[in-house]
């Protein structure tokens, strides 16, 4: 089994589809079927979209045509700080993975999964779709900061090697996960 891998991206806009680009093929790797693959992947940028909204101070980096990211209150050497930034782990744990994405930030409030009383508002169903595209969703807060913890059963892709269909037991079917 390979061993927990960390990246920590700038808290920008593009920080999901970064976040997403980085874990997939990781998550290939561990052998799970690409449907798994993108219903997780879905969970993950909706956890991100939280860390980059909620996760810092209400300054929002600058980026420059290069990538480079400077704090436009010009703290840090390089102009990131920790509240700039948003940490994605994959860890994976015997037959499940578990996805942690950590913000700095202690101060957003953490809504029950429910949909908003207007299911077509931008803003608010993001818990939701976590709980929907995991098997399980725990988040912790502390003076460190909120980190979500998306985990999901490694299921065995279900062709063979050499392509054909290979049957799945009735638990490892789509649909049967549980709301954690």
């Amino acid at each position: 089994m390979p061993m927990m891998e960390r990246v920590t991206l700038p808290r920008e806009p593009t920080t999901p589809a970064r976040a997403r680009h980085y874990l997939a093929p990781r998550l290939h790797g561990l052998g799970m079927p690409s449907e798994d693959v993108d219903e997780l992947l879905v969970a993950v940028g909706e956890a991100v979209t939280n860390a980059v909204i909620h996760g810092g101070r209400a300054t929002t980096p600058a980026v420059s045509r290069d990538g480079a990211v400077s704090d436009p209150r010009g703290e840090g050497a390089d102009g990131v700080t920790e509240t700039d930034t948003v940490m994605v782990e994959l860890i994976p744990r015997g037959d499940r993975v578990v996805v942690a994405v950590t913000s700095a930030s202690t101060h957003w409030h953490v809504p029950e999964a429910q949909l908003p009383a207007n299911p077509l508002a931008e803003t608010g169903r993001g818990l939701f779709v976590m709980r929907h595209f995991a098997d399980s969703v725990r988040i912790e807060q502390s003076r460190r900061g909120t980190t979500v913890y998306l985990i999901r059963g490694l299921r065995p892709d279900p062709t063979e090697s050499d392509g054909t269909p290979r049957a799945r037991p009735a638990a490892m079917l789509p649909g049967r996960r549980r709301a954690g």
